[in-house]
């Protein structure tokens, strides 16, 4: 069962508060779209597990967490931040 991720509204403002820091936008937006990719195709196992069943991917230069909400269905991507090393 393919689950669907969503980004919930604190993540798509410090998404695009990113985009306008100076950071590259195409890198910023490529490396969402490949985490989205990672997260929709394993929401369990990729990246590195973390409290509270939340689970962080290191997709330079983003760090994106998210929760796995199994009973609706859903992935919720929950905070976006700069981090990683550079590429």
């Amino acid at each position: 069962m393919s689950l669907q991720v969503v980004w919930v509204p604190r993540a798509l403002d410090q998404l695009a508060a990113l985009c306008v820091s100076g950071l590259s936008r195409e890198r910023v937006s490529d490396a969402a779209d490949e985490a989205e990719r990672r997260i929709e195709a394993d929401p369990h196992g990729a990246g590195e597990s973390r409290a509270l069943d939340e689970r962080v991917l290191f997709q330079p230069p983003l760090v994106v967490r998210w929760r796995v909400a199994p009973s609706v269905g859903r992935v919720f991507v929950v905070s976006v931040t700069a981090g990683g090393p550079a590429r």
